[in-house]
């Protein structure tokens, strides 16, 4: 195809790649025994097939042997299937019609010379993977997502003049790979839309409504304008409803007699109302939210329903500056960035070597959640664990795009910690972590009445630990509702790290808030010896 001409394919095997069939509908527009296709620069193939006047208007975009597209047109109607690996497009990209363009879980990869330009009709291009490696500029001139990873290569050069979203569902949120510090983003028109997901609801493998410990991955738009939708109290699946005791004149939807929205004051060591939501969404520290639901469940008579929370902006990148956490206390921190990261690769100074997120799934005395621990002595196994949404002997020292958490100064002077983009990793699986699954362990958990887990502790025995108190031991974050952790030295822990155990050795837990109710106790060791027996002591 030369430069200038187009190339338009109706058939339903795509362009090449598929032998001949006895009825000719079902054929490729060229034969799979056509190996050599010259696609000369600004030729343009275009998939066209549309129902009506045909059946169906469905076709693959095939790459038969290693077929690079120049420029690359979708029209018609039906689904537009891409190659489940690669689709090379070195000239523009463009779709027209009602068309929708299936990602195949495939990769979308910009490669060209001279600047090249996406336009897409409604509705928008989802894309699974999308690379950039072009140099003079990818010109987005028309809205579209990403399901998994957007790559920006070594020099490349991108102008937002429409939006791209980095989508987020149940089963994951996309993510911005490490940034080259020469990749060029010029905001123009467009910005970066970040969703987080929260699954709440009240069907089975939901959560309630419950807090959520969230930070915005880009900068520039309000509290208002993100989470509340701009107080839009039509829209379904998105927002959620927040409130306050100053209520609707400083911004929040109504009136409450606390806030559903917090921020952690590091002076008083506790959580405060934010006073407007005329503020920034992005910040250091995050955010804790109570989230009901979307937009459309607003009072304790309505269900929660699964909710997806999205702030729009520039994104953060390169290396960013360090959070301070004074002496002695607890600090809440914002993952910056639209990516998961290592929590191991954050550069810390005077940090515990552990950090606390809020599981939803955690029933507590509100059923709206409650801490777990993670830290360096378990592996990263999270303590209480076993829960819905953290299982035990699973390595979660992953901080997911739109997360914050919380981290403890155990020393007596300043410590800091500081995001990099090395912190980065491709994706949120869960590594398994060799380390921490071969030390002695032991679990406790504290169960209610209805057999749901309320807190939990554990011990890890170790030659690397001290017995002494230090920042291999996680102190315990109180939960609003029943707690059970470990006293040592008139502090209370939710992971110890010690010796190996010994005879004598004692372990002194602290339950706290008990209802009057039914509990039970479940004990699990880990890698320790058969030969080594425990006794329960109880001197309430």
């Amino acid at each position: 195809v030369e430069s200038g001409g187009t190339f338009k394919s109706g058939n339903t095997s795509g362009v090449p790649g598929f032998g001949f069939t006895a009825i000719p509908k079902f054929n490729a527009s060229i034969n799979a025994d056509v190996e050599n296709i010259i696609l000369q620069p600004n030729s343009t193939v275009e998939y066209s097939r549309s129902q009506p006047p045909l059946s169906s208007g469905d076709q693959p975009i095939t790459t038969a042997n290693g077929l690079i597209y120049q420029n690359l047109v979708l029209s018609g109607t039906g689904n537009k299937t891409a190659p489940p690996d690669d689709l090379i497009i070195q000239g523009n990209l463009s779709k027209t019609g009602t068309c929708t363009f299936v990602h195949n879980n495939g990769t979308v990869i910009f490669s060209g010379m001279a600047a090249q330009s996406y336009d897409a009709t409604f509705p928008q291009m989802i894309f699974n993977n999308l690379i950039n490696k072009n140099k003079t500029a990818l010109n987005v001139n028309s809205n579209l997502s990403v399901y998994k990873t957007l790559l920006l290569n070594d020099n490349s050069k991108i102008n937002l003049n429409a939006d791209i979203t980095l989508k987020s569902d149940k089963n994951r949120t996309a993510n911005v790979a490490k940034i080259p510090a020469n990749a060029t983003i010029n905001y123009n028109a467009g910005r970066f839309v970040v969703e987080r997901y929260i699954n709440s609801g009240s069907t089975p493998g939901n959560h309630g409504k419950s807090w959520q410990l969230l930070s915005a991955p880009v900068f520039g738009e309000t509290v208002f304008n993100s989470w509340q939708e701009h107080g839009d109290n039509a829209i379904a699946g998105f927002g959620t409803w927040i409130t306050d005791p100053l209520g609707t004149a400083n911004g929040f939807d109504a009136i409450s007699i606390s806030p559903s929205i917090k921020k952690f004051n590091s002076l008083t060591q506790s959580w405060d109302g934010i006073g407007s939501t005329a503020i920034s969404a992005s910040d250091p520290n995050g955010y804790f939210v109570y989230v009901r639901g979307d937009r459309n469940v607003r009072d304790a008579a309505t269900s929660a329903n699964p909710a997806t929370l999205r702030v729009k902006g520039k994104l953060f990148r390169d290396d960013q500056p360090p959070v301070i956490v004074t002496p002695d206390s607890y600090q809440s921190i914002a993952n910056p960035y639209a990516s998961v990261i290592d929590f191991s690769k954050l550069i810390t100074s005077s940090i515990d070597n552990s950090f606390y997120v809020w599981d939803p799934s955690i029933q507590g005395n509100y059923s709206a959640g409650g801490y777990q621990t993670i830290a360096a002595s378990t592996g990263f196994i999270a303590v209480p664990g076993a829960s819905s949404i953290f299982a035990l002997n699973t390595d979660y020292r992953n901080i997911q795009s739109g997360q914050a958490f919380m981290v403890h100064n155990s020393s007596l002077i300043n410590g800091s910690i500081r995001f990099t983009e090395d912190c980065k990793i491709a994706d949120g699986h869960h590594l398994v972590h060799r380390e921490g699954a071969e030390r002695q362990m032991f679990f406790a958990s504290l169960y209610n009445k209805d057999g749901f887990l309320a807190d939990g502790n554990a011990v890890v025995f170790d030659e690397d630990f001290s017995n002494n108190t230090d920042g291999d031991d996680a102190v315990k974050m109180l939960n609003s509702g029943e707690n059970f952790g470990i006293k040592r030295n008139d502090r209370n822990f939710a992971i110890e790290a010690r010796q190996p155990v010994s005879r004598p050795d004692t372990i002194f837990y602290d339950l706290r808030n008990l209802r009057q109710q039914n509990y039970r106790l479940v004990f699990v060791p880990k890698n320790i010896d058969q030969g080594i027996r425990a006794s329960l002591t109880d001197r309430f």
